[in-house]
């Protein structure tokens, strides 16, 4: 099967993890069509959406028209991403079109309305809707009114290869890890939490040139740290309320234990298996968390670990339909 997946360039993003399984552990022929990431150029909202469109478009065209077979499926992430795939099927270049959508805003904030007129195009139009965000959720499951029964639930996975093997607790580092971007202060928070308990903070956010890492450092830092810290701000309307968190399934992978507020659906797994420990948004009450964490490390990284185990690529394409294979 020849699977056409869009992306962007960002690290650790979803369809990039995606393409990377599929390619080598399914023997499908995927082509993975990545745009720049907002930080790393001038975003202009109209003319860089349009620039993106291209981008998907121009090289898949140019290719069948050199020869190359035509895409049986096509994945796209982003509105203008599965646009790009919609226009490539009317076209007759792709069989089968994919939004996986990966964010669910429920607020009208500046030009937000735009994007859910956009969005709700799109859904109507693609064959299957992918959605990381949990169908079930009462806000989700309205915002789907329509293509409910088109719509497939596909949380953030992981790579089995991407994953440690159990914790060895003597090779672990005294310290926490951090994740950006940082869209509430969070990382404020937990600077003043370890500060107060003596605790060195490491810092990964691709976000921000001054506090960018690359993938190795970033790996070591999920090999080494002991805690994971992924504290959001209990703001009402916040996407978080409806989001499968990225960075907290990729501390569970590396059998971090993880201290997060109740805001996140990611965080129910953390409660169920007693992987970490759940903070109010104060540095007071993250420090509380991480001395829970610290003091039943052993017990909660190996929960950590085997929660990680039911969220893997191989797991959720191996048992489930969801290429329709």
């Amino acid at each position: 099967m020849k699977i056409l997946i869009c992306s962007f360039t960002t690290p650790g993003y979803a369809p990039n993890e995606l393409a990377e399984y599929l390619t080598s552990e399914t023997g499908h022929q995927v082509r993975l069509v990545q745009c720049p990431a907002k930080h790393e150029r001038r975003f202009i909202p109209g003319w860089s959406h349009y620039q993106n469109f291209r981008q998907i478009i121009n090289p898949v065209i140019e290719e069948i028209a050199n020869g190359g077979e035509h895409f049986d499926i096509a994945i796209g992430p982003d509105p203008i991403f599965a646009l790009a795939c919609i226009s490539l099927q009317k076209q007759g270049l792709v069989g089968r079109s994919i939004y996986w959508r990966l964010d669910y805003y429920p607020s009208f904030k500046y030009l937000n309305f735009v994007y859910q007129i956009l969005e709700q195009t799109v859904r109507k139009k693609v064959d299957t809707i992918w959605s990381i965000s949990d169908p079930s959720l009462s806000h989700v499951k309205r915002s789907l009114s329509g293509t409910l029964t088109k719509t497939i639930h596909v949380p953030y996975l992981m790579h089995k290869r991407q994953m440690s093997r159990r914790v060895d607790i003597t090779t672990r580092r005294n310290a926490c890890l951090w994740m950006g971007p940082d869209l509430d202060g969070s990382r404020e928070l937990c600077t003043a939490a370890c500060l107060s308990l003596g605790m060195k903070l490491y810092i990964a956010d691709y976000s921000n040139p001054k506090l960018r890492v690359s993938q190795e450092t970033l790996d070591l830092y999920l090999r080494e740290c002991s805690i994971g810290l992924s504290p959001y701000s209990p703001e009402p309307k916040s996407p978080k309320y409806y989001a499968d968190v990225s960075r907290i399934r990729r501390f569970l992978a590396h059998g971090m234990p993880v201290v997060t507020t109740s805001v996140t659906p990611t965080s129910k797994t953390i409660v169920d298996y007693n992987a970490g420990s759940i903070c109010d948004w104060t540095a007071d009450s993250i420090a509380d968390s991480i001395q829970d964490c610290r003091a039943n490390f052993e017990e909660m990284s190996n929960n950590a670990y085997d929660a990680a185990q039911h969220y893997t690529y191989e797991d959720w394409f191996g048992s489930r339909t969801l290429l329709h294979l």
